[in-house]
């Protein structure tokens, strides 16, 4: 089998793994390249919506990527650490609990040649080992820190009440890794809510506050046409927004609301939860 012919089966075997989180990232373009490249009919949709191009186009508009060492926690399929990779020359550590997602990030790094700057390392980060993380410059915490107590540090997150201690520990161990973290949190743990989804501006702010980090950028998406992301300054957070979501069950579509007025009708809450871009409190 030639290196093209297995390439292309790696892809179709990792694109084609059903599980949770499967089909959650898009696929990176170095990656969509190749696909049209091998010729590959490989159909890959992704079955959340569309949010990973935005979320890339904010990070590297609000912080210059090129060159840094990073983390990619909770890294799933690779879009943040393949395209960093690939298009900043980012040195990247990326971090992911699931077996097969793990492998899809290796593929990727070979299809793409990123050997060189792309470490997949599959293992769960938890209090424990989070000191044992390389020093970088900045880490993507993106969507993994309210599955405390259910992919990792179970014991640590036995209910609900548990996980803002829990939180707060957690995001201070961190701060001996990298000066820079952006970071993005859902309102939801195990199906019951942490916190209130039209404060989660004031609710994460608090938290990282609290976890010694200052939040510098926030990044809050207003048009759910295109999905692109606003940036506010922490001096401007009484200008943004507070939009709140509900799942309507007679639909079965997540209404964004501001004001109680319906701005939007999506396939799931996603949309709503901002980005934030923190740099560590002096000692």
């Amino acid at each position: 089998m030639s290196f093209d012919d297995q390439i292309i089966k790696d892809l179709i075997d990792t694109l084609s793994f059903k599980g949770r989180f499967s089909h959650y990232q898009e696929l990176p373009p170095c990656v969509l390249k190749r696909l049209v490249d091998f010729d590959s009919n490989i159909n890959y949709q992704p079955a959340q919506l569309p949010l990973d191009s935005s979320r890339y186009s904010w990070i590297i508009s609000n912080l210059n990527m090129k060159n840094l060492n990073v983390i990619d926690l909770g890294a799933n399929l690779g879009y943040f650490s393949v395209r960093l990779a690939s298009e900043s020359n980012a040195n990247v550590y990326a971090y992911e609990t699931l077996y097969e997602y793990a492998k899809s990030i290796g593929v990727f790094s070979k299809v793409c040649g990123l050997s060189n700057n792309l470490k997949v390392i599959q293992e769960s980060i938890n209090l424990e080992n989070i000191n044992e993380l390389q020093i970088v410059d900045a880490t993507l915490h993106l969507n993994v820190l309210h599955h405390a107590g259910i992919f990792f540090d179970q014991e640590k997150v036995t209910n609900v009440d548990d996980w803002y201690s829990y939180a707060v520990e957690h995001l201070r161990s961190f701060r001996a890794k990298s000066e820079i973290m952006v970071i993005q949190i859902g309102n939801m743990w195990n199906d019951k809510v942490l916190f209130d989804s039209q404060y989660s501006v004031d609710y994460i702010c608090e938290l990282l506050n609290q976890s010694n980090w200052d939040v510098d950028k926030i990044g809050l998406i207003n048009d759910f046409n295109d999905f692109s992301y606003k940036t506010y300054s922490f001096s401007d957070i009484g200008l943004i927004p507070r939009i709140g979501i509900w799942r309507n069950p007679a639909t079965g579509l997540v209404e964004y609301k501001e004001n109680n007025v319906t701005i939007a009708e999506l396939s799931s809450g996603n949309a709503q939860r901002p980005i934030f871009l923190c740099k560590r409190q002096r000692d």
